[in-house]
């Protein structure tokens, strides 16, 4: 289950110090799916999001504190009298993308065959995974029970990008063959899904 955490007792400047030096790094951290900045510059809200607790445990012994530590302010930060970490679990993330893409996630995590293939437009519909490419429902429907739904996958949504009748959400994937990042790539025609394309991100 996501949890999100709201950070305060920081100052804008250590926070942009704080992502300069990750940037430097030049790592991913999929399971951080969202980070917002808000309050004053001298007191700053922190919003973060992660995928589970896992997630974000590992994140700061790896990454987090050895950042803190390089800045210098690492044994200092948790003595702040306004520095706080409140953390709550979140029962799911929602982000802006298309119905007919939040109903085929939605299907996944629920293991409803029936109802993710009813998404496509049928015809020559493509499926494609790695560059694996399996046209129609029926080669679709075999994809899915080898490598979707029939293994328990599941997808945690960050965020969406859109280009015309495009749209792609970049998020965490779990399931018993494959787990780590990913991106759908969803082409649509009205409401219904003429191509899936799935990518590691």
């Amino acid at each position: 289950m996501a949890i999100a955490q709201i950070s305060t007792g920081v100052t804008l400047d250590e926070y942009r110090r704080e992502q300069a030096v990750l940037a430097e790094t030049g790592e991913k951290f999929p399971g951080r799916l969202l980070q917002v900045c808000y309050g004053d510059e001298n007191d700053l809200r922190i919003l973060t999001v992660y995928e589970s607790q896992e997630a974000r445990d590992a994140f700061f012994q790896s990454v987090l504190t050895p950042v803190l530590q390089r800045l210098g302010i690492a044994d200092d930060i948790a003595e702040r009298p306004h520095y706080r970490n409140d953390i709550a679990h979140v029962h799911k993330v929602t982000v802006d993308m298309p119905e007919a893409a939040r109903r085929f996630f939605d299907s996944l995590d629920n293991g409803d065959d029936d109802g993710l293939l009813a998404l496509f437009s049928g015809g020559d519909v493509r499926f494609i995974d790695a560059g694996r490419e399996f046209v129609g429902i029926a080669a679709i429907r075999d994809f899915n029970d080898r490598e979707m739904i029939g293994v328990n996958g599941h997808f945690t949504a960050g965020r969406v990008e859109r280009s015309t009748n495009t749209f792609t959400v970049f998020g965490q994937y779990r399931s018993d063959r494959y787990t780590g990042p990913a991106r759908f790539s969803f082409v649509l025609d009205g409401e219904k899904l003429i191509e899936v394309n799935i990518t590691a991100e």
